[in-house]
This record gives structure tokens, C-alpha cells and sequence, in this order.
């Protein structure tokens, strides 16, 4: 089975009266086998096709070969044309990142089959689309109206790249070029680490081996932006990093500037210990460490009352101001 391009066309169901069947695979070829003696008449079908001849009459013996037919797509309805492409500089070195959202098989409707995206140093148009440079990873399309996207790589850093899409069904009609915008790729990456906290401070904390902490949150880069994580630990005084124990679960950094606090239980109440803090950036670049700020760790409430009294000595001593009776006396727990 093949079109009028002589493609194949696969999934056609070939049959011989009914009685048996075959489909054809991705290169549109067909075999029906156990047959017997006889003469069959075989059709070919599937949606969105015609065939010539509509059928062919075949005497069996012997096996008959080249039984041959051409498929005419009767869908004739291309993939609407994208209209909101848009081109960002992408988080990598060399890279331009994409997002559409999809058309249909049938304009607006169904989902199509291929994706065909290029790019350009200038906008891309009927003049130019055949002699731009196809990119590879093109996503397969999804349902009509959900969002894709994709990133291109491979690009010169600072270059700036315009991009287009044509859209194929499985015929395939093919739809209009999409519009075509522009933007530069990454030229370098964020080697700019977060600056390192220097108002760390610590206080002993109301349960037993709770010390407290609060900070001031660096930028991503520098003292701007967010970050991305922080690697806060503690020791006994003074205070060695490597040696430190990494602290589960710190919060996640705020934007620059703002107030920051957690709680932190280290394993001996009533014993000082210090603590420091690393700042990171989604790029993986590290703060150096920020002021060591130290405390005692809470200690477990006093709950047991003063001894009892006991021996007491009393005397009637003398009379005090106004004549009043006054006790002296002493005792000893």
C-alpha cells in the first residue's frame, strides 16, 4: 500500500472476502496467509482513505504477488497554524528555549503528528524556511490547546536565533509557518554565588537541646534575587566545617533581605555549640561560610522542689517595735 507519493501507508486491514485479513506494517506491505483454493476478492480499508482499485479479484493457486493499491487520503483539513511561539535564553550554555501550544490534527481539532521546527538568524518566512536549519528534540504534538515546549541547543552563545514550526498531520497536510520570534542564546552561565550571611546568630532554645537561630537570606547572586538552598551545620566550639553535623530539612531561602529563623536539636542539652551556614544558587555555586554564631543548648526544666526543713530551733526572744512578741530562730535542711 502506498500513497500517490509512492509512501507507504501503514495500518491499512486488507481482506479477502471477509473470511481473512491482514494489515499492513510500517512499510505498507501485506501478507494474508492460509488460504485455500479459490478466487477472493480483496479490499483494502482505513479511515481517512480511498483505494484504486477498490478491490482486486484474485484466483488462488497460485500465491498471488503484487497485489498491489493506492491509497488517497480523503482528509484534506491541515493542523491550524501556531500563532503564539515564543523564543527565551535558555539555562544553558548555547541554548534558546521554545513554548507553544499545540494545534490540532484537524485545525483546532485532534492531535497532529509531527512537528517540524527551524531557525534562522532572521525572521523565518516562506522564503527562507526550506534553507533554515532544522532542530533536533522536536516534542510529539499533544491534544490541541495543551502548552509544549522544547529547548534548542547546539546554538553560538550571543547569537540571536529566530524560530518557526510547521505542524503535520499524518497524511500529512501541513500547516502555515507559525510566527517567528527571536532571542539570543545563553552566553555564558551564573558563576555569581550567593553573598555569605554574616548576621547568623543563635540563642538557647525552651527544650531540652533546642537552640534557635535566625539570619538575614542572601541573593541568588550576590545580595539580589532568591537562592536556592542552604547547607547549615554544627559542632562543638570552635567550630570546624568539615567535621560538622549537616542540619535535616533547613528552610528554603528567601528573597534577599529577609528575616529567617529555624529551630535546631543537637544531641546534648546544656553543652555550647557552634553553628555555621553555606548559601547555594540553582547554578551550584556556593556562598563561603557565613559567621559562626554559638550557644547552649536548652536544658531539661527543673522540676524538682526544695528539700524539706528539717530541724528548727525557735526562741521567744524579745518584745519588738510597739511592744509586738518576736521569734528568733534557726534552721537547717
Amino acid at each position: 500500500m502506498a500513497d500517490g507519493s509512492d509512501s507507504p501507508i501503514p495500518g491499512v486491514n486488507v481482506s479477502d472476502d471477509g473470511a481473512l485479513t491482514a494489515t499492513t506494517g510500517g512499510d505498507g506491505v501485506y501478507t494474508i496467509t492460509g488460504v485455500i483454493t479459490g478466487t477472493y476478492t480483496i479490499t483494502s480499508t482505513k479511515s481517512g482513505y480511498t483505494f484504486l482499485p477498490t478491490s482486486r479479484t484474485v484466483p488462488v493457486p497460485p500465491d498471488a504477488s503484487g497485489q498491489d493499491f493506492i491509497g488517497m487520503s480523503t482528509d484534506a483539513t491541515p493542523p491550524a497554524t501556531i500563532t503564539n511561539l515564543s523564543a527565551s535564553t535558555g539555562s544553558a550554555l548555547g541554548t534558546v528555549d521554545l513554548s507553544w501550544t499545540a494545534p490540532g490534527d484537524d485545525g483546532n481539532s485532534g492531535t497532529a503528528s509531527t512537528y517540524v521546527v527551524r531557525y534562522n538568524i532572521t525572521p523565518i518566512s516562506d522564503a527562507n524556511w526550506n534553507s533554515s536549519p532544522t532542530a533536533s528534540g522536536a516534542p510529539a504534538p499533544a491534544p490541541a490547546g495543551t502548552p509544549q515546549g522544547m529547548p534548542v541547543g547546539g546554538l553560538t552563545p550571543g547569537q540571536t536565533y529566530h524560530f518557526a514550526i510547521k505542524t503535520q498531520d499524518e497524511v500529512p497536510n501541513t500547516s502555515g509557518i507559525s510566527n517567528s520570534p527571536g532571542a539570543s542564546a545563553r552566553a555564558d552561565r551564573d558563576v555569581t554565588p550567593p553573598a555569605a550571611i554574616n548576621n547568623l546568630s543563635a540563642s538557647t532554645g525552651a527544650g531540652t537541646g533546642q537552640v534557635n537561630l535566625s539570619w538575614s537570606a542572601p541573593g541568588d547572586d550576590g545580595s539580589s534575587g532568591t537562592a536556592d538552598e542552604y547547607d547549615l551545620r554544627y559542632s562543638p566550639c570552635p567550630f570546624d566545617w568539615h567535621r560538622a553535623t549537616q542540619v535535616d530539612n533547613p528552610p528554603s531561602p528567601g528573597s534577599a533581605g529577609s528575616a529567617q529563623s529555624m529551630s535546631v536539636h543537637v544531641p546534648f542539652p546544656g553543652q555550647i555549640y557552634c553553628f555555621g551556614v553555606k548559601t547555594a544558587d540553582d547554578e551550584g555555586n556556593w556562598s563561603s561560610l557565613s559567621n559562626v554564631a554559638q550557644a547552649r543548648s536548652g536544658e531539661p526544666a527543673d522540676t524538682t522542689p526544695p528539700g524539706p526543713i528539717s530541724r528548727f530551733h525557735g526562741d521567744a526572744g524579745h518584745k519588738g517595735r510597739g511592744g509586738a512578741a518576736q521569734l528568733d530562730g534557726a534552721w537547717r535542711r
